[in-house]
């Protein structure tokens, strides 16, 4: 059958169905209780279009970084992705713009947070509706957590054909309703979050939102935070292993240097590691910044860890020999995880740039699957080239900032997970009356 479209409306369409037993035209309705057509301008001559819920990624939009954009729908829909939050413009009003947008957690501001996962938002758009999503899965410790929306309504809204409202009070919910909107009741899934609207003038107010303890903020980035958590090690091959160890290098660094004949490697331990014993890791890796640009392509290095539930600062030689092994080909004496990561080919590198590793999901998991394990404790892996299969010239090595180095570019680690907990992500909707 073929659509009329001169005769859509916003909920219906019709379709020329031929001619009946008689010879006379018959139609077909199709209608919904909700919206299926836009217009641009909703002026009476403007045709009814599609509605088209997909997005599309602008190379640049100034002002506001990079988002995601829903351009066919009744209002225009923009996503910040850079920083929390979303805005909406009228099309029957294009100067009336509604802004909404995450600016504090626990008193912080946002930007403290913005280089964490903690931050990562998951977007659902409705043809009169924005729901975003908070991923709230274990923190070091339950708390209740105080979030602060700002939001803004921007010039004229008296015109609006389609104007916009913004609840009183938003509501949170749980992943089930992310991933299977249709099969699970609202109110099965809703999580009480206590609210607080102050207004700051005319068009703007505040939203201070008090999540309940079992809502905890991801916490996924970690630093190296004192000295004796950086092991800078040697080796001599002709001489069978390491014999060397230092605190107080400014580098952590892993390759072949064949001017003084070593081998290096380090040692890197992370403290309060908020993940708990049995989590699914999502994402792991290692941040290093470059303390100097060396480009020698052959530079083979392995990543590995301590296999110990709370692994403490590197002490001496013989220390760090027993938890990493100590023969030359890598031997494991089982103080080691079994899981190892190559990191090869190392790419080159520019003096104060930041470098992310392979993926050490497989070494994080073991390390938190022991059955002592507890969130919170301490963690440590090992960065070096232990068996000797980087290219035997001069400089063929990546030195990295310690936290001798420098505190502030001192090797990081970053980790995702899913609890065994329930995960309640945060709710908030702005939807048309």
């Amino acid at each position: 059958m073929e659509e009329l479209t001169n005769l859509r409306t916003e909920t219906g369409k019709m379709f020329d169905a031929g001619k009946d037993k008689t010879g006379r035209p018959s139609y077909t309705l199709e209608a919904r209780t909700g919206p299926i057509h836009f217009k641009d301008a909703y002026k009476d001559t403007d045709p009814w279009l599609d509605l088209d819920e997909s997005y599309c990624e602008p190379g640049e939009i100034k002002g506001i970084g990079r988002v995601l954009v829903y351009p066919k729908l009744p209002n225009i829909v923009t996503v910040f992705q850079d920083r929390c939050g979303y805005q909406i413009q009228s099309r029957s009003n294009p100067d009336h713009v509604a802004r909404v947008e995450l600016v504090s957690i626990d008193g912080l501001p946002v930007t403290n947070w913005q280089d964490s996962a903690a931050l990562k938002t998951s977007v659902r758009v409705h043809p009169y509706r924005v729901g975003i999503w908070k991923d709230f899965s274990g923190a070091s410790k339950g708390k209740a957590t105080t979030m602060r929306w700002k939001v803004t309504e921007l010039g004229n809204n008296g015109k609006d054909s389609h104007q916009f409202f913004f609840r009183e009070t938003p509501e949170a919910y749980n992943t089930a309703d992310l991933t299977a909107p249709d099969s699970v009741s609202m109110e099965q899934a809703k999580v009480v979050v206590e609210t607080a609207r102050t207004r700051i003038d005319d068009s703007s107010w505040y939203w201070d939102e008090l999540i309940p303890a079992n809502a905890k903020l991801v916490d996924t980035d970690w630093q190296v935070g004192a000295k004796q958590r950086n092991a800078d090690v040697r080796m001599r091959p002709s001489l069978g292993g390491w014999n060397m160890v230092s605190f107080d290098a400014p580098t952590v660094w892993a390759g072949w240097n064949l001017s003084d004949l070593y081998a290096g490697g380090c040692g890197l331990g992370f403290t309060g590691i908020s993940a708990g014993k049995g989590s699914t890791i999502i994402t792991a890796f290692l941040t290093l910044t470059a303390y100097s640009a060396y480009s020698n392509n052959d530079v083979n290095t392995r990543i590995t860890g301590h296999l110990a539930s709370n692994s403490p600062e590197f002490d001496d030689l013989a220390d760090y020999q027993a938890r990493r092994g100590t023969a030359v080909g890598g031997a494991n004496n089982n103080n080691r995880t079994k899981a190892q990561v190559t990191w090869d080919k190392v790419s080159a590198m520019v003096g104060d740039s930041e470098y992310e590793s392979p993926s050490i999901v497989s070494v994080i998991q073991e390390i938190i699957n022991q059955a002592t394990w507890v969130s919170g404790n301490a963690l440590s892996l090992f960065w070096d080239d232990h068996e000797n299969r980087s290219t035997n010239i001069s400089y063929t090595y990546r030195n990295m900032y310690s936290y001798t180095g420098s505190s502030s570019k001192a090797p990081k680690l970053t980790i995702t997970w899913t609890e065994t907990m329930t995960v309640f992500p945060y709710y908030y909707n702005n939807m048309r009356p």
